[in-house]
């Protein structure tokens, strides 16, 4: 598998994935709103491509944010 995310896109991913899971979480256990667990799949989906450092749509579309060219996993 080639890596297709660069750091910044990586970084970007990582913080929402993190706001995102926070924020869900809250919003699930303490406000008692179901939009909060699909916030935080979103967010745990965003944080999963950020630490294998590759995007499974991407790889769809032919996207490739990586300055290493064919850098693989």
């Amino acid at each position: 598998m080639k890596l297709n995310l660069g750091r910044i896109d990586i970084t970007i991913r990582a913080t929402m994935g993190v706001v995102s899971v926070g924020l869900g979480v809250y919003m699930a256990f303490f406000m008692g709103n179901v939009y909060g667990l699909a916030l935080g799949f979103m967010g745990g989906i965003l944080l999963m491509t950020a630490l294998m450092r590759w995007c499974p749509v991407y790889a769809l579309l032919g996207f490739n944010s990586c300055p290493i060219s064919g850098h693989r996993l």
